[in-house]
């Protein structure tokens, strides 16, 4: 249970509902090859959160591992991707997709991950960092 909210989401069909009760730890845009295909996306875009400050409410996401250790988070009925956890690389995290928020107009990224797998017609315009890998933890 979450103390205090500060944010809300939903899958599409409002099954899983979930709230943090932190702000993301970051928030960052990745173009890795399993990101964009668990988010039907040329990229999508993570909050990380400590794992204790992310509640689920209603129905239970189901779970795919999608690499050893990584398990994406969705919506088992109307298959919306939510997020992703993976406690051998990254211990006590959960990220969620900044678009499954009620609200996400206030994230704001602040790097711009695995580019070297982006799509060659995606150019940046907005100056933020671009790793190769995972970008630093560093807070949003």
């Amino acid at each position: 249970m979450v103390d205090a909210i500060h944010k809300t989401g939903r899958c599409l069909c409002g099954s899983v509902r979930f709230a943090v009760a932190a702000d993301p730890q970051w928030v960052a845009h990745c173009y890795c090859d399993s990101c964009c295909r668990a988010a039907g996306a040329p990229m999508a875009t993570w909050a990380g959160y400590e794992f204790n400050a992310v509640s689920f409410d209603g129905t239970k996401p189901a779970e795919f591992e999608s690499s050893p250790g990584t398990y994406r988070l969705f919506c088992g009925a109307c298959g919306s991707s939510l997020g992703l956890r993976d406690f051998e690389r990254y211990p006590g995290e959960m990220y969620l997709l900044a678009a499954v928020f009620d609200d996400p107009s206030g994230f704001k990224p602040t790097d711009h991950v695995h580019v070297q797998e982006k799509m060659p017609w995606l150019k940046f315009s907005d100056g933020l960092p671009e790793h190769s890998g995972d970008a630093p933890a560093e807070p949003a």
